[in-house]
């Protein structure tokens, strides 16, 4: 029912004149509809079949309808009512067709589509039905006429009910014809009624309105002759205020993209100003959305307007008014109108701003413009001034190429003056060099409003010829038009020589960098000296004479002829101040000479080779250093690995014969008890002795074999094996004839002795572990009472026992613990009465066993069995349990010790050093640690260091010590390190401790230490540094074992810091020979003593950062002067002269 009374109901759009033709058409279909399907039963009720004319017809008009109907739904109203009177005149002329023709009573119901026509479209529409009516009325009575229709006419009932559906529809049309005129009329009377009221209140509307023009024309009248911006802006806000008796006026420019406050009333608005008050073009403003949509915007009532935002410096702002400031499309900025009554500004007031805003906005125009066109006039001046004053010659034509004016230049340059000049066409100035086709695309492109720049020969009024850099530009006037043309000509003839110069100077510099980046790929030495020879010729003046040469430590390279002709050149190559060769270059012609620049040429490319063989050397050097720790490293690693002391030095051997390619590896132990040195690993040395008798002399200089054996056999080296101030043994080198140990060899090695020293006490440290588990696996029965004292007192057990009463346990303690308030000492239990049993291990008393009885009964002698059975499985649980303690203990403190090593040797920083020790700690501890890594500022060998530098952290707060010296003597815990400088210093508690003194403490203090572990880092009788290791708590307890874990990573650090020291001097040694390099370089590349002293001084005091001079004595200048040039004569000496030896000693 629903759907039904939807489609009962006309659509709705609207529009007062569509919704009126929907609202006709809807019932017009309907009607005709019902009508058609009345008339369509009738017809089939009389036994007309659906097959007939008349029956098909009115069937497909029913479909038709029901199409219109859908289509004046969707809205296509105009359509669908065109079509409908369309459809049905067609239908109503094929009806009238094939029935009675003109007599048919279907064909009189084209009175009603003439009408409907009207009510749906209007008289247009109904005067064009009634033509096709009348058109098809004529038609069909001439087809009657001639015969081609035979109507036959119906019974008069059929009549009477065609014509009953032709009057309904006839009547249905005039009620709606009728109504609609009734409501038109009505309409009408509304509207005049309207029209009246409208007019009365317009009347008084424009009163207001004549008023606030006038007032608005005041204002801009006043305002138009200010031609300064602010002083306008501030006139027109104050007039608008006190002529239109407004609260605030305020004005808005647009100023990179957001409005600016300009102008304003009052004090509030003074203030603003003050504030540099400005606000964003977006809509989150009255202002800011006036300016995004260029549309005044009115709230008449701020109170009711939501979007209004209230300004704290205007409380009494009621209604607002924003008015853009446009001049066609151009937003200037927005005039902001506020008044303290509500509707105090209502829509009558926007057309009259609107004016004053345009006329307002268009003052602000101007007075740009004003300042605009002053700003030009003053530039022009500017311009003008400038031109008169430049250099370059300057003059302007018209089109027909006169010269209308000429800077004073132009005398300068070409010789004829401006007044001679003003008048003449620039043919004057013609040299006649151009070719006349080069003038033509001239003057074509000149025309074409393109820029002519370039270089030509001009003629001086004297005759000489000059060349400018000419810029020949068309001047177009702001219409676009062509009016003349600016010519501006600069003088380079002086230029031109230079650029001859610069020329050869840049092929110079290019070859330079060409030998420089051939020297980067790193050839080899013969190649890159051939190439040298070959591509030098063609750089000087003569090439196709020049011969050139190379001769490096006895052999020749390039072409050997240079030393056979008397014109030549010689640059000496020396490295390290020894001469190592010369750079020759010839001239096969004796009449041609070499010049100053050829002798800055050959000592820069002669700079180049003795570098480019420096570097080769330097690269060797460095690789081979590199290699050399690489396979300390690999060897260092491989002997970490092993555990056993035996397989540990046998590895050693073999790794370092083989990494180093060593003739043979001995390592012999010294055997104390019976003063010698025995054997106990060898490589590659089958022959040699298995023991040495002890000397009596220092470790560092045992004599195992003779000089005559040593120059023999090759190149020897023995080193001692220490172990801080003991000696562990000896190590036994030799390389295979004819190699020889140097000082990168011997450094290495010392470093690898030392790493096999500490790897070899640890490894022993290892086994004397493993024997006294082993021991105490086997003695377990021969337990003594200290030991088990050892394990009741040990720092990680605070309880003694439990006492046990029903469900409930209770710790027993003889000291105060965590759960001291539910604690029970012993002597509380010896209080009361109880059976008791000793458990004892080994015949000694290790615990008791005990109930208590009630009433102090005996304990029944079943009872008493089963306390003692319960004693003896207690003892050996207990027994079991220390055992397995002390083996977890000692094997935690292998693994630690096994991970600080293997950390170590993989460590390549301090801070890498520092973390390989105190990660693996605070595992092995299970508390946080903090280290500090000091290195030796200065001290000797065997003595007490001057003072420390502390290099790496991980304390926080130690960080601003970084770097900075500290004295030994106010190192905490020196005066223990002076005591006992090869045992680590461990302090339970720093708070208590008296052998730290109150500064030491302070410090360590504020450092956040409570206990502390000091490890001296020594290798043989060398200070290398110390280690301090913090912890921030009293808990971190020592005892005899932490003493030999902090020793033997002491021994660890040491031999790791040493090898970091000695790869850190490998490396400064490298960079100081490269900057070295770079130096020489840079200053063999000077062309000249001045570039040469600049440049020596500039590098050498940027690569130092220090102040740096140079400068050469009279004898020196007077040396430079005379240079290095032969030209013909014998070759002079090339070398420097004999400079005081004492300003060119090498400083580290």
């Amino acid at each position: 029912m629903a759907l039904i009374s939807q489609l009962l109901k006309p659509p709705v759009f609207g529009d007062e004149d569509r919704d009126r033709t929907a609202r006709q058409l809807h019932v017009i279909l309907l009607a005709t509809a019902a009508l058609l399907l009345l008339l369509e039963i009738i017809f089939l009720v009389n036994g007309q079949s659906l097959l007939q004319t008349r029956t098909s017809v009115l069937a497909l008009l029913i479909l038709t309808i029901a199409g219109l109907f859908v289509l004046l739904r969707r809205g296509y109203v105009h359509t669908a009512s065109g079509a409908f009177l369309t459809i049905t005149w067609a239908g109503l002329f094929y009806l009238s067709w094939h029935a009675d023709g003109i007599f048919d009573v279907v064909f009189a119901a084209n009175f009603v589509v003439i009408l409907m026509a009207a009510l749906l479209g209007g008289w247009r529409v109904a005067l064009s039905f009634g033509a096709l009516s009348i058109l098809a009325g004529w038609g069909l009575a001439l087809a009657q006429t001639s015969g081609i229709i035979d109507p036959t006419l119906d019974s008069p009932t059929s009549y009477a009910r065609d014509i009953t559906v032709v009057l309904i529809l006839a009547g249905l049309t005039l009620y709606f014809l009728v109504g609609s005129l009734q409501n038109a009329l009505r309409q009408a009377r509304q509207t005049n009624q309207e029209l009246q009221q409208l007019s009365a209140s317009l009347e008084t509307r424009i009163a207001e309105r004549t008023r606030d023009l006038a007032l608005a024309a005041d204002v801009s009248q006043s305002v138009a002759q200010i031609q300064d911006r602010d002083q306008l802006l501030e006139t027109a806000v104050n007039l608008i205020r006190d002529r239109f008796q407004l609260y605030h006026v305020q004005i808005y420019l647009l100023e990179h993209d957001r409005l600016a406050l300009r102008a304003a009333t009052g004090d509030a608005g003074r203030r603003l100003r003050a504030q540099g008050h400005f606000l964003p073009v977006d809509n989150l403003s009255i202002n800011g959305r006036v300016a995004l949509r260029q549309q005044s915007i009115l709230v008449p009532d701020t109170a009711a307007d939501r979007q209004f935002r209230p300004n704290p410096l205007l409380p009494r702002t009621r209604a607002e008014l924003s008015v853009p400031l446009l001049v066609g499309q151009q937003l200037y900025g927005v005039l902001d109108l506020q008044s303290s009554q509500p509707n105090g500004l209502t829509a009558e007031n926007v057309a009259p701003f609107e004016s004053l805003a345009g006329q307002l906005a268009v003052a602000v125009a101007n007075a740009a413009l004003f300042a605009e066109n002053q700003q030009a006039r003053d530039e022009l001046a500017w311009f003008k001034l400038g031109i008169e004053r430049s250099v370059s010659a300057v003059f302007l034509t018209d089109l027909d190429g006169v010269i209308r004016y000429a800077n004073p230049a132009f005398e300068t340059v070409y010789g004829y003056s401006p007044a001679e000049a003003v008048g003449q066409n620039p043919r004057i100035i013609k040299s006649g060099l151009i070719p006349p086709d080069q003038y033509v695309d001239f003057w074509t492109k000149l025309l074409n409003r393109q820029v002519v720049a370039g270089e030509i020969p001009n003629r001086a009024k004297n005759g000489r010829i000059v060349t400018v850099a000419a810029s020949n530009n068309p001047v177009i006037d702001e219409n676009g038009r062509l009016i003349g043309f600016l010519a501006v000509h600069t003088d380079v003839t002086a230029r031109k020589e230079s650029e001859t110069r610069l020329a050869r100077r840049v092929a110079e510099l290019d070859f330079l960098n060409r030998i420089d980046r051939t020297a980067d790929d790193q050839p080899d030495l013969p190649h890159f000296l051939n190439w040298i020879a070959a591509e030098l010729p063609a750089i000087l003046p003569h090439s196709d004479l020049c011969r050139v040469a190379v001769e490096l430590e006895g052999a020749t390279y390039g072409n050997p002829e240079a030393y056979t002709h008397a014109r030549h050149i010689v640059e000496g190559l020396r490295v390290e101040g020894a001469r190592i060769g010369q750079l020759v270059i010839a001239y096969t012609d004796p009449t041609q000479t070499f010049e100053n620049e050829d002798s800055a040429l050959v000592g820069a490319v002669g700079a180049r080779i003795t570098a480019y063989v420096e570097s080769r050397r330097l690269l060797r050097q460095v690789q081979r250093r590199a290699s050399l720790l690489q396979k300390a490293t690999e060897v260092g690693a491989a002997i970490t690995a092993r555990l056993a002391p035996e397989q540990l030095l046998a590895a050693f051997a073999t790794h370092t014969q083989q990494a180093f390619n060593l003739a043979h590896v001995l390592v012999y132990l010294h055997d104390d008890a019976h003063a010698k040195l025995t054997r106990h690993a060898a490589a590659s040395a089958p022959s040699a002795p298995s023991a040495y008798p002890l000397p009596s002399t220092a470790p560092s200089a045992y004599p195992l074999s003779s000089a005559a054996s040593a120059a023999e056999s090759g190149s020897r080296l023995i080193l001692p094996l220490t172990f801080g101030a003991e000696l562990i043994g000896v190590l036994d080198l030799q390389q295979a004839p004819p190699e020889q140990f140097d000082s990168q060899d011997q450094a290495t090695f010392v470093s690898l002795a030392a790493q096999l020293a500490a790897a070899f006490r640890g490894a022993q440290q290892f086994r004397q572990t493993e024997q006294a588990l082993q021991e105490l696996q086997t003695l377990q029965s021969t337990l003594t009472h200290d030991g088990w004292e050892a394990f009741l007192t040990a720092k990680t057990r605070a309880l003694q026992g439990y006492l046990a009463q029903g469900n409930t346990l209770k710790p027993i303690a003889a000291t105060p613990t965590a759960d001291a308030e539910t604690a029970v000492s012993p002597t509380t239990l010896a209080q009361r009465p109880a059976a008791t049993v000793p458990i004892r291990l080994g015949g000694v008393g290790i615990a008791r066993l005990g109930v208590y009885l009630p009433d102090g009964a005996p304990l029944p002698a079943e009872e008493q069995q089963l306390l003692d059975a319960l004693s003896d499985q207690i003892a050996q649980a207990l027994e079991r349990t220390r055992l397995a303690e002390q083996t977890q203990q000692a094997l935690a403190e292998t693994a630690t010790l096994y991970a600080i090593g293997t950390q170590l040797n993989a460590a390549r920083s301090l801070d890498d050093i520092l973390h390989a020790v105190t990660m693996p700690l605070a595992l092995h501890r299970n508390q946080t640690v903090a280290g500090t890594l000091f290195t030796v500022g200065s001290g000797a060998a065997g003595a007490v260091p001057d003072q420390l530098v502390a290099v790496a952290t991980t304390n926080e707060r130690l960080r601003p010590i970084l770097w900075q010296p500290l004295p030994f003597e106010v190192f905490p815990a020196g005066n223990l390190i002076m005591a006992n400088p090869d045992a680590p210093i461990l302090v339970p508690d720093v708070a208590t401790d008296t052998r730290i003194d109150d500064n030491a403490r302070q410090l360590l203090t504020v450092a956040g230490t409570r206990t502390l572990a000091v490890l001296p880092l020594r290798l043989a009788d060398r200070w290398l540094g110390v280690c301090i290791l913090g912890w921030p708590d009293d808990t971190a307890l020592f005892d005899d074992d932490d003493a030999r874990l902090f020793r033997s990573i002491a021994a660890q650090m040491a031999v790791v810091l040493n090898s970091q020291i000695l790869f850190s001097q490998v490396q400064k040694r490298a960079r100081q020979e490269q900057l070295l390099r770079e130096i020489t370089t840079r200053v063999n590349s000077a062309v000249d003593a001045d570039s040469i002293l600049r440049t020596a001084a500039q590098e050498v005091g940027r690569a130092l950062g220090l102040e740096t001079f140079v400068y050469l004595t009279d004898r020196q200048l007077a040396a430079a002067a005379d240079g290095r040039q032969t030209n013909g004569h014998p070759a002079a000496n090339t070398d420097l002269p004999a400079f005081d030896a004492a300003l060119f000693e090498e400083t580290d």
